[in-house]
């Protein structure tokens, strides 16, 4: 079974009328609407499949190997190697209870023979070998859709399939299957995985939190989830006695593909900036605590390093730094190991 690319064609109520009541599909992507890449590195600048894949569904009846009606989840990825020279994909298609229905990989490459696009893969599906291979017919640039036309071969059986692999944005594609022939036709919806939001699900502190200074002023903070839902920007501003903020801090924090880890930046209004990377990140009833190693850096070069600790509670957040040690100074400065309280506010 292959799990490959994206998206169905968007038809009107009356046409989806038409079709249910007459027993046909949606037309695919046709061939005369497509153009084939005249090399691989236009291929490589007009698809956007590499990365990481998550999807959920029910099966349909489209592979010798795969049975109709069992709800999965599915894993895909994508990545380039030898030095960009061909794609190494691989699946991992899974029950709700974990049990494998199918898995494999293969890869995607330039033919020099044929100066065509071609994909090759092997796998099993529940539990019995399969083996195909496709090549991109063309590609829709004005609609952002792959044709590949795929033959696979399970069980003893080989049939042919359209592949239709239609873009939906940067982080969403569908891969549409229809069997040559019949009137099989299945969309796998696919979403480009973000570990950053299986944080944020649980550390939900997106929106504005206020406290009280030492001094007795306001400390208003806004917290915004950008680029897709794969980083919180935060900002930290002072209140002024006319009503006005000023602003004091910011940062940002994501996921680090490298290190595989939540990472934040930030800076401060005095040139101060520092670095941290979660340690942390658990669960107790209603408190979710994240706790992170931070160092940074003044715009004199003094450096400090040490540990802060956030508990979100309901709207409450709780911040306190310890372990904390500079490279100038001995004092511990009022900050350090207090608990600063937060409660959040509507706009």
């Amino acid at each position: 079974m292959r799990v490959t690319f994206h998206s169905i064609l968007v038809v009107t109520l009356l046409q989806l009328t038409l079709l249910s009541s007459s027993g046909f599909a949606a037309e695919i992507v046709s061939p005369k609407d497509v153009v084939a890449p005249k090399s691989w590195s236009d291929y490589l600048n007009a698809t956007n499949t590499l990365g990481n894949w998550v999807g959920k569904g029910t099966t349909q009846a489209m592979w010798e190997g795969v049975p109709a009606g069992i709800e999965f989840s599915l894993v895909q990825n994508r990545k380039l190697v030898d030095g960009g020279a061909r794609i190494q994909i691989n699946h991992r298609m899974e029950t709700i209870d974990g049990k494998v229905i199918s898995s494999g990989g293969g890869n995607i490459g330039w033919n020099e023979q044929t100066g065509k696009v071609v994909l090759a893969v092997s796998g099993y599906d529940t539990g019995k070998p399969f083996f195909g291979n496709a090549v991109l017919i063309g590609i829709d640039p004005s609609n952002q859709k792959e044709l590949w036309k795929h033959t696979e071969t399970s069980r003893g059986t080989t049939a042919e399939y359209l592949n239709e692999v239609s873009t939906k944005g940067a982080n969403q594609f569908d891969e549409r299957w229809q069997k040559v022939g019949g009137d099989d036709d299945w969309t796998i919806k696919l979403s480009r995985r973000n570990p950053f939001a299986d944080i944020t699900r649980l550390y939900d502190v997106a929106g504005n939190w206020e406290r009280s200074s030492s001094g007795g002023s306001r400390v208003v903070t806004t917290a915004r989830l950008a680029l897709d839902g794969r980083a919180l920007v935060v900002h930290e501003a002072i209140e002024e006695d006319d009503g006005s903020l000023e602003p004091r801090i910011g940062y940002v924090m994501s996921w680090d593909p490298l290190t595989k880890n939540v990472s934040i930046r930030g800076l401060s209004n005095r040139g101060f900036s520092w670095n941290a990377q979660m340690v942390s990140l658990t669960v107790d009833g209603d408190a979710v605590t994240m706790v992170s190693s931070f160092s940074g850096a003044s715009s004199q070069g003094g450096t400090v390093r040490g540990t802060m600790t956030f508990v979100l509670s309901g709207d409450t957040l709780t911040q306190k730094a310890t372990d904390v040690v500079f490279s100038n100074r001995h004092d511990v400065p009022p900050w350090v190991g207090v608990e600063m309280k937060y409660s959040r506010f509507s706009d």
